[in-house]
């Protein structure tokens, strides 16, 4: 049975990098800003499925964030032991509110994907 409850919390002022700020921030999710120029919107919800999902989403005003940027932020966000999710949905599903933003996901009760280190041959 799912749980209808969480323990998940945006992220305060004072568990993140000296580098970063709060610039809005609620029970349900937050919005920081790095001094580079990254923003970094943060929210969580009971989707379509019944699970937990935290949605992140990283953008930058000009230019789309870079891998490393998008590891940093997966790992001082949502841990760096979770896994995150990048959906490559079909064009039909894409929504595109803001040129240079990519978006992760992570379940926060169940592990929505195999471990694939460990699969075996078919």
């Amino acid at each position: 049975m799912k749980s209808t409850t969480v323990e998940w919390n945006p992220p305060t002022a004072e568990e993140l990098p000296c580098n970063w700020s709060v610039q809005a921030i609620g029970p349900d999710g937050g919005a920081y800003k790095s001094r580079d120029g990254l923003i970094v919107i943060i929210s969580c919800c009971i989707e379509r499925d019944g699970h937990w999902w935290v949605h992140l989403s990283l953008s930058r005003k000009k230019s789309v964030p870079t891998w490393i940027d998008l590891v940093k932020v997966k790992e001082l966000f949502l841990g760096a032991d979770t896994v995150a999710l990048q959906v490559l949905p079909p064009r039909s599903e894409w929504v595109n509110v803001h040129e240079f933003c990519l978006h992760l996901y992570h379940c926060l009760d169940q592990r929505p994907v195999p471990d694939f280190r460990k699969l075996g041959t078919i």
